[in-house]
């Protein structure tokens, strides 16, 4: 009901953010069986961006990375046991690692300069450890426009 309450072109009328989140390589990656290509979730973030870049209360533009290669992150243990079971019994090097993290190259071409680029490094939230919370706060922005990859709900809603 509360759904139907909201003017939803009235809000999007605000200071906003367009943030893709873990919109990773994956096809023949550790994250394949994600299937992001086959969700259509690439189309509807370019067409999202699209329409994003021409509106002039869209202030702010963010990738944010998702990286299933936690070794390196600030963990407790029960962040140590989840990540390793991540990788477990993937035979990777640091060449398909990185290429795992980057951004698909549909997107990335879309990048512009002044987009904020960084990837999560807290569990299912892209608020801890980022740049992300600074820059929603220096540009005021009131509205984000979310579209999810890889783990579809799951960053999103930590976020």
């Amino acid at each position: 009901m509360l759904l139907l309450k909201l003017n939803l072109a009235e809000i999007l009328k605000r200071k906003a953010a367009f943030v893709s989140i873990s919109q990773n390589n994956e096809s023949g990656g550790a994250l394949g069986h994600e299937n992001h290509r086959e969700r259509g979730s690439l189309p509807a973030t370019i067409k999202t961006l699209k329409a994003a870049r021409k509106a002039s209360n869209f202030v702010s533009f963010n990738w944010i990375g998702y990286n299933i290669y936690r070794g390196s992150d600030p963990q407790n243990i029960f962040d140590k046991v989840q990540y390793e079971t991540w990788v477990e019994g993937l035979n990777v090097n640091e060449e398909k690692r990185q290429w795992d993290n980057e951004l698909v190259d549909e997107l990335q071409e879309l990048v512009e300069p002044d987009d904020l680029q960084s990837h999560e490094c807290a569990l299912q939230t892209s608020l801890i450890g980022t740049p992300f919370p600074l820059e929603l706060a220096r540009k005021r922005v009131e509205v984000i426009v979310f579209k999810e990859g890889v783990h579809r709900r799951k960053c999103s809603f930590g976020t």
